[in-house]
């Protein structure tokens, strides 16, 4: 069972990850531009270096560049989220023995529970509480998961899940574009 926290420290710590996440978004939305206007003077050095025939000072050139490249890929994944980064970082499942709970698409009274097993293997238990079985992955983020009836063998054919930050909520939809419904990320039915 998760723990449950006194409201304060629950507050503050919501309050430090909100404001760490923006102060994060704002460095890299800033820093970006700045870091690439750089680089492309150093490109324009390096060529002039190059035409000039100075290659000792060209290939200095080209070892600041690839400082400042570097530099920029470690800001553009700074601007993850702590969850996405361990989840990328120790290759974790974030969803594997947990149910995502959804409102029917047509039936709004209804709620849809999606149990996520191991090895890509899912249950979707839907209407009538009939429960079949489902396939499903990980996207291009370690928060975006794909998943779809097994006999359709196709995740175009399915649903996509967008976790927030937390890994506690997300939105569903269609992959082919229905209306995006809010869904809740908890424990698996036992």
């Amino acid at each position: 069972e998760e723990p449950t926290f006194f409201p304060e420290l629950q507050r503050l710590q919501e309050i430090y990850r909100d404001s760490k996440e923006k102060r994060l978004t704002t460095a890299h939305e800033e820093m970006a531009p700045l870091m690439k206007a750089y680089q492309e003077r150093l490109l324009a050095l390096q060529k002039q270096l190059t035409q000039e025939k100075k290659l000792d000072q060209a290939v200095e050139v080209q070892t600041i560049i690839q400082e400042v490249e570097a530099s920029r890929v470690q800001l553009a994944k700074g601007s993850m989220t702590e969850m996405e980064e361990a989840a990328e970082v120790d290759g974790e499942n974030l969803l594997e023995g947990k149910t995502i709970s959804f409102a029917h698409s047509r039936e709004k009274d209804f709620t849809i529970n999606v149990e996520f097993h191991r090895d890509g293997k899912a249950t979707w238990v839907g209407l009538g509480h009939i429960e079949v079985p489902w396939l499903y992955e990980v996207g291009d983020s370690p928060l975006v998961y794909y998943f779809w009836a097994e006999n359709l063998r196709t995740k175009e054919t399915g649903m996509m899940i967008k976790l927030d930050p937390e890994g506690r909520t997300g939105v569903v939809s269609q992959v082919n574009g229905n209306q995006p419904t809010p869904a809740e990320v908890g424990r698996r039915r036992k």
